[in-house]
């Protein structure tokens, strides 16, 4: 993973577009972390990753006794009448 600080990024934007298809890119502010540039193919698999575990997640609590939204909703409605 490349780092470089905000001000080379905005120079060098191409460059930084291009180097951000081989590896991650992270922009730093005053030495500090503050963005990461990645492509597009490694954006959609970390989306899908993030949407697995949070499908996961959801079936475990499931699993473990608490309620989806469908039951939540029709407990509240008869909450508030």
């Amino acid at each position: 993973m490349k780092t470089l600080a905000a001000a080379d990024a905005k120079n060098s934007f191409g460059k930084m577009l291009d180097t951000a298809q081989r590896e991650s890119v992270i922009i730093e502010k005053k030495g500090r972390a503050v963005a990461v540039v990645m492509s597009m193919e490694e954006y959609y698999r970390f989306e899908e990753l993030e949407n697995t575990m949070w499908g996961k997640n959801a079936l475990e609590a499931e699993n473990n006794g608490f309620i989806g939204i469908e039951q939540s909703n029709e407990i509240l409605k008869k909450l508030l009448r």
